[in-house]
C-alpha cells in the first residue's frame, strides 16, 4: 500500500510566487486584526492611514 506518492511534476515558478504571495498577504492580514482587536481594546479609534 502506497501512503504518498512523489509528484511527477515541480511546481511552476509563478505557482511558488503565488502561494508566498498568498501567505504573506494572510499574514499581515491577522497582524491587522490583532492591531484592530488591542486598539478597540484601549479605547482608541485608529487613525486614517495609520497603516
Amino acid at each position: 500500500m502506497i501512503l504518498f506518492q512523489p509528484l511527477k511534476r515541480s511546481p511552476s515558478d509563478a505557482a511558488v510566487v503565488k502561494m508566498l504571495w498568498l501567505a504573506v498577504c494572510n499574514i499581515e492580514d491577522k497582524q491587522a486584526r490583532e492591531r484592530f482587536k488591542d486598539t478597540q481594546k484601549k479605547g482608541c479609534t485608529p487613525c486614517p492611514g495609520a497603516d
